[in-house]
């Protein structure tokens, strides 16, 4: 799969509603495969794919029939969240609509503090990895429902669905700042 971005990243209240503060924004790399956590604003033009309240971006390039291949490079981030979500899926908003994995139009694999997670629907499930994987693969055939997740060597995880419906690959870097996750 040839990566395509756009990447933009958010930077609006936190996505549970409550004030108490700013999600930090996501800085795009120049060939639009990496993003990263930042500290400052980016003047990103509005664009309809771009999440405004979460620190989350999702390739251009969208799927909904064959299949496809991609791996994510996440050695330099502790908390993000890989997978793929519907076109259809809220991009604007605080809420769970908004969130990979936190709705039914998501499905994504979590790490956190070297906890490896699959969510979809705001169903979090641990999977068993062993040591920190620096990457992960993905494999998505959108004919027999199936995105499965390769790591740690094997398949980690297989989600299945509709995925006849558009869907675009995406990604979120969460914290610290200057964590990045990379499409390979």
């Amino acid at each position: 799969m040839k990566w395509q971005g756009p990447f933009a990243g958010g930077s609006n209240p936190c996505r549970c509603g409550r004030r108490r503060k700013r999600h930090l924004p996501e800085s795009c790399s120049l060939d639009l495969r990496t993003a990263t956590l930042t500290g400052t604003e980016h003047p990103y033009p509005e664009h309809p794919d771009r999440f405004d309240c979460s620190p989350q971006v999702v390739s251009r390039e969208s799927f909904s029939s064959g299949r496809h291949y991609w791996e994510v490079d996440v050695s330099s981030s502790s908390s993000c969240e890989i997978g793929i979500c519907l076109n259809s899926m809220r991009r604007k908003g605080r809420w769970s609509e908004c969130w990979l994995g936190e709705n039914p139009q998501s499905w994504c694999l979590y790490k956190y503090n070297n906890k490896y997670y699959t969510r979809h629907n705001n169903e979090e499930t641990l999977l068993s990895v062993s040591g920190d994987p620096e990457r992960f693969g993905f494999f998505l055939d959108c004919e027999a429902g199936e995105l499965t997740c390769f790591g740690d060597s094997r398949v980690l995880h297989v989600f299945r669905g509709n995925f006849m419906d558009p869907v675009k690959p995406a990604i979120g870097v969460h914290h610290p700042v200057g964590d990045s996750v990379r499409f390979l």
